[in-house]
C-alpha cells in the first residue's frame, strides 16, 4: 500500500488480521524509530500534522499464538513544489 499527503495533512493507514485470536498487531518504522507526529494504537497508524522527514516505509506485524505476518505500507509526503509537465 501506497499513501500520498501533502505537508500538515493528516493520515491514516490502518492494518488488520484475521485468524485464531488474540491477534497483537503493532507498526514499526522500517530502518529508523516511529516519527514523534505518528501514533499506533489497535491496527491504526495515524499522523498528525506530517512532515516531509516521515515519509518512508512503515511495517505492520501481526502475532498470534498460530504465529505472525507482516505487511508494507509506504507514506509519500509530497514537498512544496511540484513539476507538470504538458504535451508538447
Amino acid at each position: 500500500m501506497i499513501q500520498t499527503v501533502r505537508p500538515g495533512d493528516s493520515a491514516n493507514i490502518i492494518c488488520s488480521a484475521t485468524g485464531d485470536g488474540p491477534i497483537r498487531i503493532e507498526w514499526t518504522a522500517v530502518g529508523r524509530a516511529l516519527p514523534g507526529s505518528a501514533t499506533a494504537t489497535e491496527g491504526y497508524l495515524t499522523f498528525r500534522r506530517i512532515s516531509v522527514d516521515d515519509a518512508g516505509k512503515y511495517l505492520c506485524t501481526a502475532t498470534s499464538h498460530v504465529g505472525q505476518a507482516e505487511a508494507t505500507a509506504e507514506v509519500i509526503v509530497m514537498g512544496k513544489f511540484s513539476l507538470d509537465f504538458g504535451k508538447s
